[in-house]
């Protein structure tokens, strides 16, 4: 693993939260309608946040405090729970 692989995970480990059971929107940014984003279109399939009615990322966890990105797939499916 080069040192640039490390901080990534470093980073992916900081700010992404693999249990979308503890994920809501932040009940300040709560503002329907919920799209889900890419946080670098360089790679459309790595970490997402959803954006609210205002194009804020209102995504956070109840477990992991800070985490506010999640895989594109639990962020498509959380976006499409919370629009309905």
């Amino acid at each position: 693993m080069t040192e640039i692989d490390a901080l990534i995970n470093i980073a992916y480990d900081t700010f992404v939260c693999g249990d979308i059971r503890s994920a809501e929107p932040n009940p300040y940014f709560a503002k329907p309608p919920y799209t889900p984003f890419a946080m670098n279109d360089a790679y459309p399939e790595g970490a997402h946040g959803i954006y609210n009615a205002q194009g804020i990322n209102c995504l956070r966890f109840r477990d992991k405090r800070g985490s506010v990105f999640t895989t594109k797939e639990n962020a498509v499916a959380l976006a499409e729970s919370w629009n309905i």
